[in-house]
């Protein structure tokens, strides 16, 4: 009916250890819409005493789908912000850009963005030795418009908020985290 396959609960990274070269299995860490009329779909449960159980489904579409995935409709309109929100009214978008600030340089002096196409803008952070880094995102470098995510150390793909044009957000906690392994 809806014609998508939901992503994977608690995947979060591919094992380097599993060769997947040449099987034909999908691992969703996204919602990804079916790619034919009908599609085989499985999911393994372990229970704490030994009790395992796998489900196979088989799913199929009378006709095209009556929607996409939860928040495709969104992306459709907001291509630059995978999470969701960031739609921003045309007196409100940048006029010299999108730039970043961050834990790395203590909050102080935010940098530039690259353009790296239409609406794609990139900044490259090296982590600390703390493995983990947290940002905001500054249109115009405006104190006051500042976009965020609404809570502290938020995950990629959180939706983006404001400007709110309110300054406190940056002393708010309100930013996106970065983690990984120190000196990436």
């Amino acid at each position: 009916k809806l014609g998508f396959v939901s992503a994977g609960l608690h995947l979060r990274e591919m094992s380097p250890y599993l060769d997947m070269a040449d099987v034909p299995v999908a691992l969703p860490g996204e919602h990804v819409d079916f790619w034919k009329p009908s599609n085989f779909s499985g999911t393994l449960s372990k229970g704490f005493a030994g009790t395992n159980g796998y489900l196979i489904a088989w799913g199929t579409l009378d006709g095209p789908p009556e929607t996409s995935a939860p928040g495709a409709d969104v992306q459709r309109h907001i291509r630059f912000w995978p999470g969701g929100g960031g739609s921003l009214e045309p007196e409100r978008r940048p006029d010299a850009g999108y730039w970043i600030v961050g834990s790395w340089a203590e909050w102080a002096g935010p940098v530039r963005m690259e353009e790296e196409g239409a609406d794609v803008f990139a900044h490259t952070v090296t982590l600390g030795v703390n493995g983990w880094e947290q940002f905001q995102i500054l249109i115009d470098a405006d104190p006051d418009k500042i976009l965020h995510p609404g809570q502290s150390g938020a995950p990629m793909g959180s939706p983006v908020l404001g400007p709110d044009g309110d300054a406190e957000e940056i002393n708010s906690g309100c930013c996106w985290l970065i983690q990984g392994e120190a000196g990436e």
